[in-house]
């Protein structure tokens, strides 16, 4: 009998976490993906302004050295990813 009253339990615990998975809502995609990149989505004047201070690293370095300068600066690459998202989102 307490076999059946923990599998009881059990099924109960699940019902309600399942319950709350679904209640939680839907996640929203832009920031799940990168911290960073949904918040300059969000704020485009200060994507702007970091967009100004990458492309002033990129013309400093060779063409070669593109990769380097994303590596060395990570906030590049979510700058990039941020205007790539709002190009997509205005060519529809």
């Amino acid at each position: 009998m307490k076999m059946v009253y923990a599998l009881v339990i059990i099924g109960a615990l699940a019902l309600f976490t399942l319950f709350l998975w679904w209640a939680r809502g839907p996640v929203d995609s832009v920031t799940t993906r990168q911290g960073s990149t949904g918040w300059y989505v969000q704020h485009p004047d200060a994507l702007a302004v970091e967009n100004l201070k990458c492309w002033k690293l990129l013309q400093a370095a060779s063409f070669a050295d593109v990769d380097k300068v994303m590596a060395e600066h990570p906030h590049c690459r979510a700058v990039y990813e941020a205007i790539q998202k709002q190009d997509s989102a205005h060519a529809d």
